[in-house]
């Protein structure tokens, strides 16, 4: 891993930009402990069924910029009942925006910058909709580990 960041860091050095995607708190320090260059961006899974605090954690404290992916969660948890119990709250009544605009505003609280494939950052920036500390709060306790992409063999610190 360490060979294969050191040619991601010549092609930095040759005025190209790069990050890493997927990269646990394992492998970031494996990189840190050696760098010429560190990653700027890391882009994970990240919606509410799948936190990453620690990796979150790291990615903040050596200024990697944290990029989600998947924030909708693939529509996996469309229908789940805090999810739509929050997007009632908050709306005067339901609608298949909805289950969006809460991961929206939950993913703008934990991340900088979203996959624009998925979904459009700068679209929540611009809203008007906003979640209090206690929904927040309890978006957060859905961690369920949920991994909705390829990578198989997750581990929450990893």
């Amino acid at each position: 891993m360490l060979e294969s960041w050191r040619a991601v860091e010549d092609a930095i050095a040759e005025g190209r930009a790069s990050g890493v995607s997927n990269y646990g708190v394992k492998l970031q320090e494996l990189i840190k402990s050696k760098p010429r260059i560190m990653p700027v961006v890391n882009q994970i899974e990240l919606h509410p069924f799948n936190i990453r605090k620690e990796i979150c954690n790291f990615c903040q404290q050596h200024c990697i910029v944290v990029e989600a992916y998947a924030p909708l969660v693939r529509v996996l948890r469309m229908e789940h009942p805090t999810k739509c119990g929050i997007g009632e709250q908050v709306s005067l009544h339901t609608s298949p925006t909805t289950h969006p605009l809460v991961a929206s505003v939950w993913l703008f609280a934990h991340a900088e910058e979203c996959d624009e494939r998925t979904y459009n950052f700068e679209n929540r920036k611009s809203s008007h909709f906003d979640i209090s500390n206690e929904d927040m709060k309890e978006l957060d306790s859905l961690d369920e580990c949920l991994v909705t992409g390829m990578s198989s063999n997750y581990s929450p610190g990893g």
